[in-house]
């Protein structure tokens, strides 16, 4: 469940790139506010996961992670319903800070269930991620051929609440979680600062891109 909320939420995050030309025709939009929407969901998603994974200690996270789809779902739903631009940027924030539950929450519970052997869980919840930014996009692509865009967005908003019931089901319930402590080795605090800058890079010059490129 933990890869299906994965790849719920990182392709709620990328279907921003689907909609920003849908939404460039449709508004007139310029090129500063394509990238104020996209900063906007991004930002949004980013400065949430700290106080995300605090409530999680609070009231568990299972529940912090379905009331976080909903959000990202509920974002989608209202972006559907609205008719100003202004809607669209509330949407965005509700639906950035919903999905900022899912990377504190989700991948803690895979680490914590597999302790040491975490690698390789680790690295297919980090794949499904990638399968769910390949897929709903596509599909929110496809819908669009043959539907308006805000019925397109409210089929695409419906599965986020379908996986928000799932997770309610089937996500087993946790008490707080038990803060740890690291044992890292010198060496590997070192390589923290050189990891944080490559992603920092890779994030700003692919999400640049993808802004830009289908709007131009």
């Amino acid at each position: 469940m933990t890869c299906i909320a994965h790849a719920l939420h990182d392709g709620y995050t990328d279907l921003t790139y689907v909609m920003l030309p849908v939404w460039q025709a449709d508004f007139g939009l310029s090129y500063a506010t394509l990238a104020a929407l996209r900063g906007l969901y991004v930002g949004a998603m980013a400065s949430f996961q700290l106080p995300a994974g605090r409530l999680a200690e609070q009231f568990g996270g299972r529940a912090i992670l379905v009331l976080g789809t909903i959000l990202a779902a509920a974002g989608w739903t209202l972006a559907g319903v609205s008719g100003e631009l202004v809607g669209i940027y509330g949407a965005l924030l509700i639906s950035g800070s919903g999905a900022s539950t899912q990377h504190p929450i989700a991948s803690g519970a895979v680490a914590r269930a597999y302790g040491k052997d975490a690698r390789g869980p680790l690295g297919i919840y980090n794949f499904a991620g990638d399968l769910g930014k390949a897929a709903l996009p596509s599909v929110t692509s496809l819908l669009l051929g043959f539907l308006p865009w805000r019925n397109a967005l409210w089929g695409v908003s419906g599965i986020g609440f379908a996986v928000a019931a799932a997770l309610w089901l089937f996500v087993p319930v946790t008490g707080r979680a038990q803060r740890t402590k690291n044992t890292y080795r010198a060496s590997g605090r070192g390589g923290f600062p050189v990891l944080l800058l490559i992603g920092v890079l890779d994030s700003a010059v692919r999400m640049g891109l993808l802004t830009f490129c289908p709007s131009s």
